[in-house]
C-alpha cells in the first residue's frame, strides 16, 4: 500500500517441556529488569543479545528522547540507547494493578507482558516489556516501550479547575502567551487541560461560536464510532449514565462542560489568519479576526488542533455538471435530509462509501427519500460495533485495568507491528460479522476482509478512511433500502437526470452528495503558517520510515510549532507527551529544540 514491508511476529511458545505452571512470572520479569538496569548503569549496549531476541523492538514516546521513535533490531536499538539524551534509571517492576506481570496464552501464542516505572534526569515514566521464552529458563525481550509521564520540575501536576471563564473578551493590543492553540475540539481542549495542569499558560482560539470544533458543524445524525469508555478526557471521564455511543451534539455539550470545569481560556468566534515566527526572540506573531477587528498575539508555541484533515473539501471533477437538473453539494454542507425539499419524490446518490457516506445515506432513508444509492469505487472495510469492542478495544473495558493503564498498553506497540497484527484481527472481525459481510457483498458492495494481506489498521493509519464501523446503514444496504452501484473507473459525467458511470451505465438522481472527504492537513499548515513552514514540516500526519506520524504530537522540525489532532482516544493519550514536550522547553530542559 505504502511500500512498507511489514514485520513478522516471532514464534511465541514454551520450549524444552516447560509448562505455564512452572514459570515464576514475577521473578522472570524482575530479573530481566535488573539486567536492563545494569546495562544503563554501565552504559553497556554493544551486545543486546543476552536481553533481546534478534527480532526486537523499542518504541519510545518522549521517554529517553524528546520525540517519538520505533527502533527495530539490535543495531538500531543500540544506537538509540547509546545516544539518548535522557537515559533511564531506577527501573522498578509494577507488581499490581492492570500492568502487573502476566503470562498470556492467546490462541496458543504464549508470552509474558509486564510494566515498570523509571526515572531520568528530568522526569519519570512507565515502560512495557513483552518477553518470549527462548530456552529452559531463559526469557528475552521481544518488545519494549518507554513513555514519559511527568517532569520533576512539575512536582505535583494538578487537575485543572475553573479560574478563567471561556469566551472572555480579548483586548485589541498584543497579548503575550506561552502557548496558543488553534481549535477548540477534543484535541485542543485536552492539550490545554494538560498544559494548565503543568503550569503552562495556554489560550484556545476557535472560529466557531461553540466549543467542540468541527463537531459543532457536522450533520445532525452523526454519532461517534467508538464507545464512550474509550473516549474519556484528561482529568474528567464521560458520565456513566447516558448512551453507550454519544451523538455529536451530546459530545459537544460535554466538551462545553469540560472547558468550564477545567477553567480553560477560550476565545470563540475568532479566526486565526496568520502566524509568523521570529527566530530572534523565539516567538510567533499570530493574527486573528473577530467581527472585523484584528487581534494580535505573541506566543512561544503555536499548536494547530484543527483536525486530521483540512477544511477544504475534495470536489470530484465530473463533466457536464451544468446540464444536471438536480441538487449537488458536498457532505460538509449536509445538516439533515430534511433540508432537501419534496424529499419523498427525490432519488439520492451519495458519492463515497466511507463512514460519512454511509451515515448520510442512512439519514436520507430515515428521512423518506424515494430512492437512495451509494456509489462505490474502491473496496472498503466493514466492521460492526460489537466486533470492534470485542476484538479491537477490549483492554479499555477490562476489569482491573484503568483507562490510564490501557493507554500505556495501547501505545506500547510500534505501528508497523500493529499493522501486521491487524491483518489477522481483520479476518477475525469479518468472521464475527459473517452474516452482514455476506449480505453486503450480495448487495454489490466490495469489501476487504484481510485475505489480501491488508488490515483495517492500514486504512485507519494511512488513509484515515475507507472503512465503516456500523452505525445502522449496513442493514439498510442488506435490506435493499440503500442500493450499491460500483464502477472502478468512477463517474464519467452528469446527464440531466443523473450520472453516467465510466462503464457507460447510468444512475438516475435528483440529489447528488459528495461524501468524498477533505484535503490533507498540509493545506491548513500552509494557509496559516506559510509555504516555508509547510515545506519544512512535509506531509503532516503521514507515516515516516519508522511508521511514526510526521509532525503529530512531536517536533515538526519548526521551533515552537506543533500539531495536535486525533480521535478522542488519541487526543487523551497524546496530549500528555505533547504537553510534556512544551513544558520541557518552557522549563529550560530541552534547548536543543531550537538548534
Amino acid at each position: 500500500m505504502d511500500g512498507t514491508v511489514l514485520p513478522t511476529i516471532p514464534v511465541l511458545t514454551l520450549h524444552d517441556g516447560v509448562t505455564k505452571q512452572q514459570v515464576d512470572v514475577e521473578e522472570v520479569c524482575a530479573q530481566w529488569l535488573r539486567n536492563l538496569d545494569e546495562c544503563f548503569a554501565s552504559k553497556s549496549f554493544d551486545d543486546l543479545s543476552p536481553l533481546f531476541i534478534e527480532n526486537c523492538w523499542w518504541r519510545d514516546i518522549v521517554g529517553l528522547a524528546w520525540d517519538f521513535t520505533s527502533k527495530h533490531g539490535y543495531g538500531a536499538i543500540t544506537v538509540f540507547l547509546q545516544s539518548a539524551p535522557n537515559p533511564i534509571t531506577e527501573l522498578q517492576l509494577i507488581k499490581d494493578g492492570g500492568l502487573k506481570p502476566v503470562l498470556l496464552d492467546i490462541g496458543g501464542m504464549i508470552w509474558i507482558h509486564t510494566a515498570f516505572t523509571f526515572q531520568h534526569q528530568h522526569g519519570e515514566g512507565k515502560g512495557v516489556v513483552r518477553l518470549v521464552h527462548v530456552g529452559k529458563s531463559e526469557w528475552k525481550a521481544w518488545l519494549v516501550s518507554t513513555q514519559l509521564e511527568t517532569l520533576h520540575c512539575i512536582n505535583n501536576p494538578m487537575t485543572p479547575h475553573p479560574t478563567v471563564l471561556h469566551g472572555e473578551a480579548t483586548e485589541t493590543e498584543d497579548r503575550i502567551l506561552q502557548t496558543l492553540i488553534v481549535g477548540a475540539g477534543q484535541s485542543g481542549l485536552a492539550l490545554a487541560a494538560r498544559l494548565k495542569s503543568m503550569g503552562i499558560r495556554a489560550l484556545i482560539i476557535d472560529k466557531n461560536q461553540r466549543v467542540g470544533g468541527a463537531w459543532t458543524n457536522r450533520y445532525q445524525s452523526v454519532t461517534l464510532n467508538t464507545p464512550k469508555y474509550t473516549d474519556h478526557f484528561p482529568f474528567m471521564k464521560l458520565p456513566e449514565e447516558g448512551p453507550h455511543y454519544y451523538s455529536g451534539e451530546q459530545m459537544v455539550q460535554f466538551m462545553e462542560l469540560y472547558g468550564e470545569k477545567m477553567g480553560l481560556a477560550i476565545e470563540l468566534g475568532m479566526e486565526v489568519t496568520k502566524a509568523v515566527y521570529d527566530p530572534e526572540c523565539r516567538r510567533y506573531r499570530v493574527e486573528a479576526q473577530r467581527e472585523g477587528v484584528k487581534h494580535i498575539f505573541s506566543t512561544k508555541h503555536v499548536v494547530l488542533a484543527t483536525g486530521v484533515f483540512s477544511e477544504e473539501p475534495i470536489i470530484p471533477e465530473i463533466a457536464s455538471l451544468d446540464v444536471f437538473n438536480g441538487i449537488v453539494y458536498h457532505s460538509g454542507s449536509h445538516k439533515s435530509a430534511n433540508q432537501v425539499p419534496d424529499l419523498g419524490n427525490k432519488r439520492v446518490v451519495v458519492v463515497g462509501c466511507g463512514s460519512t457516506g454511509h451515515d448520510i445515506a442512512a439519514d436520507f432513508v430515515s428521512g423518506g427519500a424515494k430512492e437512495v444509492t451509494i456509489f462505490q469505487r474502491s473496496p472498503i472495510f466493514y466492521v460492526s460495533d460489537k466486533a470492534t469492542e470485542t476484538i479491537l478495544l477490549p483492554i479499555w473495558n477490562m476489569d482491573g485495568v484503568s483507562t490510564e493503564e490501557a493507554d500505556v498498553l495501547g501505545n506500547s506497540l510500534p505501528l508497523k507491528l500493529i499493522r501486521t497484527v491487524s491483518i489477522d484481527l481483520t479476518r477475525l472481525m469479518c468472521a464475527h460479522d459473517k452474516a452482514t459481510v455476506d449480505g453486503l457483498q450480495k448487495a454489490g458492495m466490495a469489501l476487504r476482509t484481510g485475505e489480501d494481506g491488508y488490515g483495517l489498521a492500514d486504512y485507519q493509519l494511512i488513509h484515515g478512511g475507507r472503512f465503516y464501523i456500523d452505525r445502522g446503514a449496513s442493514q439498510m444496504i442488506v435490506d435493499g433500502r440503500i442500493k450499491i452501484r460500483r464502477c472502478e473507473g468512477g463517474i464519467g459525467a452528469f446527464h440531466p437526470n443523473g450520472l453516467i458511470l465510466a462503464d457507460g451505465t447510468a444512475i438516475d438522481a435528483d440529489v447528488v452528495v459528495y461524501a468524498t472527504g477533505y484535503r490533507a492537513a498540509e493545506v491548513t499548515v500552509e494557509r496559516l503558517m506559510g509555504p516555508e513552514v509547510a515545506s519544512k514540516v512535509g506531509a503532516v500526519g503521514a507515516l515516516d520510515d519508522e511508521n511514526e506520524r510526521i509532525g503529530w504530537w512531536r517536533p515538526t522540525g519548526v521551533p515552537g510549532f506543533w500539531y495536535m489532532t486525533g480521535s478522542f482516544l488519541w487526543s487523551r493519550q497524546f496530549s500528555l507527551p505533547t504537553a510534556l514536550q512544551i513544558a520541557a522547553i518552557e522549563r529550560g530542559l530541552n534547548d536543543a529544540h531550537y538548534s
